[in-house]
């Protein structure tokens, strides 16, 4: 089962790899002071200045944390839920998204928010010309502590993520015909893709309060600058690479975590089938 677990971990790294071009042009787009129109004019002038690698900037804090945030997220989630789902008031319908909620805050405090705010940092130094190391970034922010640099932002935007995330892939999945991959991978789409635009204010937020020079501190004031800047589009900023990564990583990733949770059943197969 180790050897498969890590696997299954691999996997999971395999989407972030190819996609993160992606986040590194969402990231720009949210910077302040951005002056690339759409994520195409993003990636051609920094292949074009500094060499393709640099597209790649922020990649090493956020696959370090990828394995953790997932491992945390369904851990939480699966506890949260067993929870949830034996209070008597909660609707059925309700369960997955409160249990997401939870996952998502979880996750944010513990894993996200100091990968998030080191890749902010090394995205935005690309802009410079001078390619930021993690160590380099961790000292910028003002050591482990300021790691945690917009933790409120991104303990609500990884709350909504999960909760939207789960609560309509619960639904999806429910009606489903099968337990097929190919039904989990579908529903998985459809979720990461409601998750998207759902939820962007609050990822623009989140950058703009982790990036260096910005223009105020508070999540209300941060989108509030940002309407009076760009207008209430400007809170969707980066929405389309955005949904492309997330669209596929999120699919793979309920479809690999619905095949390791029926791995662990039959390890660990409940106590009235032994």
């Amino acid at each position: 089962m180790l050897e498969r677990t890590t696997h299954e971990q691999a996997d999971l790294h395999v989407p972030l790899v190819v996609t993160y071009p992606t986040e590194f042009a969402k990231t720009q787009l949210q910077l302040p002071g951005n002056r690339f129109a759409n994520p195409v004019a993003v990636l051609a002038h920094h292949v074009r200045t500094y060499g393709p690698l640099a597209i790649y900037s922020g990649l090493a804090p956020m696959v370090a944390g990828n394995a953790a945030k997932a491992a945390v997220r369904f851990l939480a989630y699966d506890a949260i839920k067993v929870r949830v789902a034996a209070l008597d008031f909660v609707p059925r319908p309700l369960v997955p998204l409160l249990a997401g909620l939870g996952a998502g805050a979880v996750e944010a405090v513990t894993v996200v928010t100091p990968s998030e705010t080191l890749k902010t940092r090394m995205v935005a130094a690309r802009n410079a010309g001078t390619p930021l190391a993690v160590t380099a970034a961790i000292r910028e922010v003002g050591g482990v502590r300021g790691m945690w640099r917009g933790c409120r932002a991104v303990v609500a935007r990884q709350a909504a993520n999960s909760a939207v995330r789960f609560g309509v892939y619960g639904v999806l999945r429910d009606k489903t015909p099968s337990d097929s991959p190919v039904w989990a991978f579908a529903c998985g789409m459809v979720a990461g893709t409601v998750t998207v635009y759902a939820t962007m204010p609050l990822d623009v937020v989140k950058t703009k309060l982790q990036a260096p020079g910005a223009k105020a501190s508070g999540m209300w004031a941060v989108a509030t600058q940002t309407v009076k800047d760009d207008g209430v589009k400007g809170l969707w900023r980066g929405a389309t690479p955005r949904l492309a990564r997330l669209v596929f990583s999120g699919a793979i990733v309920f479809t690999v975590y619905e095949q390791v949770m029926r791995g662990l059943r039959v390890l660990d197969p409940p106590r009235d089938q032994e």
